[in-house]
């Protein structure tokens, strides 16, 4: 049930081990609740996570932050490095207490998830630099998680090409030629697993059977 911090570059597949974990946890019977940090900021970002209640300000409806939603099951937050300190002071007060409190609300709700937070920055710097709280750091990186970047795990790239290729080719499943795979295996990925897998989906367009050449390549793989 503690909390677990996933580590790695963009596209390396934090959201999918997310799920994985959710899937296999204590907390799998409740609902899997996602939010990406960088994609909201100030009342905004607050509101989607704490919730609001109706007529705190004219026009205002009622709207249930990620955090209640994920009562009972896991909440994961995508890129945590972007949230304000301000909203890292309010999250820490959730964990630790183990209560949210809506936006003009009366009274904290409790709550109980399991959290999974993941990034692709470093947090240590970020600490010593004073844009990310030590104390939330600790409190949300009791099991930390770091995946290695595809570059760095070159015995990955055929199966996920097989996986890949078994979910976007209708029919027989195309064969790269010598050549093009020596390609495949020379580039660095730099979009990790999600550059692959759109690569692929593309290639299973383009392909019009026989083996996979060089031609239908990408031209930053077929320059590697």
């Amino acid at each position: 049930k503690a909390p677990i911090l996933l580590l790695g570059e963009s596209g390396t597949g934090k959201e999918v081990l997310a799920k994985i974990i959710h899937q296999s946890s204590p907390y799998r019977d409740g609902a899997l609740i996602t939010l990406n940090c960088a994609s909201y900021s100030g009342k905004v970002m607050e509101t989607e996570l704490f919730g609001i209640e109706k007529g705190i300000a004219t026009g205002v409806d009622k709207r249930v932050g990620k955090i209640q939603l994920a009562d009972g099951g896991s909440l994961f937050l995508d890129e945590i490095g972007e949230l304000t300190l301000g909203m890292q002071a309010k999250l820490l007060r959730v964990l630790e207490e183990k209560e949210v409190s809506v936006i003009g609300g009366k009274m904290p709700k409790k709550v109980n998830f399991r959290l999974i937070a993941a990034t692709n920055r470093n947090l240590k710097e970020m600490m010593e630099a004073g844009t990310f709280r030590q104390d939330l750091f600790y409190r949300i990186s009791t099991l930390t998680i770091h995946i290695s970047p595809l570059r760095e795990r070159p015995e990955d790239l055929e199966p996920l090409v097989e996986y890949f290729m078994k979910k976007f080719v209708v029919g027989a499943i195309p064969q790269f030629t010598r050549s093009a795979w020596k390609r495949m295996t020379d580039y660095s990925w730099p979009g990790n697993v999600r550059e692959l897998r759109n690569i692929i989906e593309r290639l299973a367009i383009l392909h019009s059977g026989g083996q996979i050449g060089e031609n239908l390549l990408p031209a930053e793989i077929r320059a590697s």
